[in-house]
C-alpha cells in the first residue's frame, strides 16, 4: 500500500539534509521543522551556526507570506519564482510542515506522489480550451502555432516553476526550454527526490485567460482588415 502524504513527508525529512520544494527549504530540527526561502539558506540553515529565532510559527503564517512578492504585491500564481525572502518559519510537527507546504505550493507533494503511482493524466491543452464555456469558448479557436508561442513565453521559467507534463495535443508535442518540460529521471528512485518538483498536470486559469486574449486580439485585427 502507497505510504500515506504525511508518512512520505516524515521519511522525506528525517535525514539530516535540507530539502527543498519551490524556493522553499525545509529541514529538521531537534523540536521539530524549519522552513525558509532558498535566498536565505546561508542566514538561516542548519549550517549557518545561527540561533537565530523563528519570525513565524503556525502553519498558517504560510499562506500570509506566500500571499505577496517582495514589493507587497499580490501573488496570483504560487509558483511564480517570485516569494519574498527574510522570513523563517518554525513548525512543530510533520502535519503542520504539509499544512505549510500547500500554502506555500499547493497540492506539489500530493501531485509528485501521485505521479509516483502512476496515478496522473496530463490533460493537453486542446482538451483544456476545448472544454471551456461563456466567456472563455473563444479559447478553442486558438492557432497551433499561437498556443505553441504563447505558453513557452507565458509558462516561461522567470513566470512560473512549474514543469510541464501536457502537449499543445497528443499530435502536437510541445517543444520547451531547458528543464521546462518535466522527464522522471531513469535513475529515481520512488518516493521524494531531495528536491521536489513542481509539476504542471494542466494549463492554469491563468494561461486560458492568456489564450482568450490571444484569439480576441487577432479576430479584431481580422476583422479590421479591409
Amino acid at each position: 500500500m502507497p505510504a500515506s502524504i504525511l508518512e512520505s513527508l516524515s521519511a522525506w525529512l528525517t535525514a539530516e539534509t535540507v530539502r527543498s520544494i519551490g524556493e522553499v527549504h525545509i529541514w529538521s530540527t531537534t523540536s521539530g521543522y524549519r522552513l525558509c526561502h532558498r535566498a536565505d539558506l546561508d542566514q538561516f540553515g542548519p549550517e549557518s551556526g545561527s540561533n537565530i529565532p523563528p519570525t513565524h510559527t503556525l502553519p498558517t503564517d504560510a499562506r500570509q507570506i506566500a500571499k505577496l512578492d517582495a514589493e507587497q504585491k499580490f501573488r496570483p500564481l504560487k509558483s511564480a519564482p517570485s516569494l519574498a525572502s527574510g522570513w523563517l518559519l518554525e513548525l512543530p510537527n510533520i502535519a503542520a510542515v504539509r499544512e505549510a507546504l500547500d500554502y506555500f505550493c499547493p497540492a506539489a507533494i500530493a501531485l509528485w506522489l501521485r505521479l509516483e503511482q502512476g496515478k496522473i493524466v496530463p490533460t493537453h491543452l486542446r482538451e483544456t480550451l476545448n472544454r471551456q464555456t461563456g466567456m472563455y469558448r473563444v479559447t478553442g479557436l486558438i492557432r497551433d502555432e499561437e498556443a505553441v508561442a504563447l505558453v513557452q513565453k507565458a509558462c516561461a521559467p522567470e513566470n512560473c516553476m512549474r514543469r510541464i507534463l501536457w502537449d499543445v495535443s497528443a499530435e502536437l508535442p510541445l517543444k520547451l526550454v531547458g528543464e521546462k518540460r518535466y522527464e522522471h529521471p531513469a535513475s529515481q528512485t520512488s518516493g521524494l527526490p531531495e528536491n521536489v518538483p513542481l509539476l504542471c498536470c494542466e494549463a492554469c486559469n491563468l494561461l486560458v485567460a492568456a489564450a482568450r486574449e490571444v484569439v480576441k486580439k487577432r479576430m479584431a485585427s481580422e476583422n479590421a482588415t479591409p
